[in-house]
């Protein structure tokens, strides 16, 4: 019996196979939802038949029913392979043992003709060296076709005896389910009104079905699926194995659903990255800046100390004024208190912006700074106040900080560009407005500083409402973040508060 290929039949069973099974796994589905719903989610139905039926459907009918699933994939799979495996090994066109045969046959019917041809030419008297030439040429192109068609027919058997072991995966799921079959079949007692089952066995059965199940493309997708759900609460490992599942099933009920969270989740980490980045550098400068001002303001001790040597005992007597130092104290303190409200800690923005990949500096290429003072400080407190009556405290924290921050950096930008303006000659409107405006800034910079971060921070807080450039939503995961970290601490604030009022008796 000849081996033959038809690679084009066997590309349109493998359409036909895709296509039947996609149409019957919607049925599995049905039924798996059904049996699970009455096996688990049954509570009312109970004594010792309906007991006994979810046992059996239980370990006996969805196992089933996951088999039947399986072995539609693994059909599917090697059908899939099995062409696949021809192309590669074989050859790219159709091929039948028997026309090969005939084709070899031929080839060397034809070489020996030609080497016939040379052996009756070398019979005469002087041999036409260029028709020897063309005969031999003739003789090596058939030989080579046969050798050919040779490798081709080795190729061809060779492939037909090793493919079986492409379908070794569907005779084992196969014999499976003829187990699974065969329990179910023989299960039932008329005596008991009850399933009877062979436990030790179908654990063993079941526990088989589950290994392909866990490795099988029904589990992998609806654990991609319940990663798709969780949203952008996805851990940086589920992030990378959704990424890499819907890049290779682009036909997935829930690729778009998938590639949004995959680009939400991305701008979420740049964000995330933005934020935590400024966020630490800004509070080290603060408190550096901060520390550095305290220690200038700090009255030498040394100054309040009188030294008065006695040269009868070899020795020296000290004095210290405490009262002078204290009140020194307290007036550099208050002093610094006064100057600071005003004045105030700057932090530089490149801090941000350099983490962005650029620089944002004035137009006389001045770094733009952040301004810490007690009026802003004043602004953030009610800005903080504020949020917390409609968010939890770790996204009221996060958010005053977004809006503080862009609010001042806003400011600069328009007041940079301000006094850009007005340095320009000439009586153009706007360039008269700028005037204007830039003398009031310097006339009266409380006043400036509370109309401009007023009329700024309305655009910041429009900017935010509107989730522009994903901020909001970077905002409210990273303070969400923040919120359950500031609960742990309290917790264990809490408890060790608890601890010690039980081990001094309080």
């Amino acid at each position: 019996m000849s081996i033959d290929m038809y690679l084009g039949d066997s590309d349109r069973q493998n359409q036909s196979v895709s296509s039947i099974i996609k149409s019957r796994s919607n049925h599995y589905n049905n039924l798996h939802g059904t049996l699970v719903q009455f096996s688990y989610s049954s509570p009312f139905l109970s004594g010792v038949t309906y007991d006994s039926a979810k046992n059996y459907s239980q370990k006996i009918l969805i196992p089933l029913i996951k088999a039947g699933m399986l072995l539609d994939e693994a059909v599917k799979e090697s059908c899939e392979a099995f062409t696949k495996k021809y192309r590669e090994e074989v050859d790219t066109v159709d091929l039948r043992e028997s026309e090969l045969l005939d084709k070899i046959d031929r080839a060397e019917t034809l070489a020996n003709q030609s080497r016939n041809l040379m052996s009756l030419e070398f019979q005469n008297e002087h041999p036409n060296a260029t028709y020897l030439r063309n005969l031999q040429r003739i003789e090596d192109n058939h030989l080579e076709t046969k050798r050919l068609l040779e490798e081709k027919l080795a190729k061809l058997r060779a492939f037909n005896s090793n493919s079986r072991t492409v379908f070794a995966k569907v005779d084992e799921i196969y014999q499976l389910i003829q187990k699974g079959i065969n329990e179910a079949t023989h299960s039932w007692s008329e005596v008991g009104r009850s399933y009877l089952l062979n436990e030790k066995a179908i654990e063993t059965w079941m526990e088989s079905i589950n290994q392909h199940w866990i490795n099988s493309s029904y589990y992998i997708m609806a654990e991609m699926a319940g990663i798709v759900k969780k949203g952008l609460k996805i851990s940086e490992d589920e992030f990378e194995r959704l990424k890499n599942y819907l890049d290779g099933h682009p036909k997935v009920a829930f690729y778009n659903e998938g590639i949004q969270l995959i680009e939400r989740y991305q701008q979420l980490q740049f964000f995330k990255g933005i934020v935590n980045d400024f966020a630490w550098s800004a509070l080290e400068e603060n408190v550096n800046a901060l520390l550095n001002k305290l220690n200038d303001a700090i009255p030498s001790v040394f100054k309040h100390m009188k030294f008065f040597p006695n040269l009868y005992f070899s020795n020296i007597n000290v004095s210290f004024d405490a009262t002078g130092y204290n009140k020194a104290i307290n007036k550099a303190f208050n002093n610094f208190l006064l100057k600071s409200f005003t004045n105030g800690v700057n932090i530089p923005i490149s801090n941000i912006t350099n983490f962005m990949g650029f620089e944002l500096k004035d137009f006389r290429g001045n770094q733009l700074y952040y301004r810490m003072s007690g009026l802003n400080l004043l602004f953030s407190s009610w800005n903080l106040y504020q949020n917390l009556q409609t968010e939890n405290v770790g996204r009221a924290i996060l958010h005053t900080a977004y809006n503080v921050i862009n609010t001042s950096i806003l400011v600069d930008i328009f007041t940079s560009g301000v006094q850009l303006l007005a340095s320009f000659s000439g009586q153009g409107i706007v360039v008269r407005a700028a005037q204007l405006v830039s003398s009031f800034i310097s006339s009266t910079p409380i006043g400036w500083a509370i109309i401009s971060s007023v009329a700024m921070g309305t655009v910041v807080n429009i900017a935010y409402n509107n989730d522009f450039f994903g901020f909001r939503t970077a905002v409210n995961y990273i303070g969400d973040e923040l919120n359950n970290v500031l609960k742990d601490v309290g917790n264990a604030f809490e408890s060790g508060y608890s601890s010690l009022k039980s081990v001094w008796g309080w």
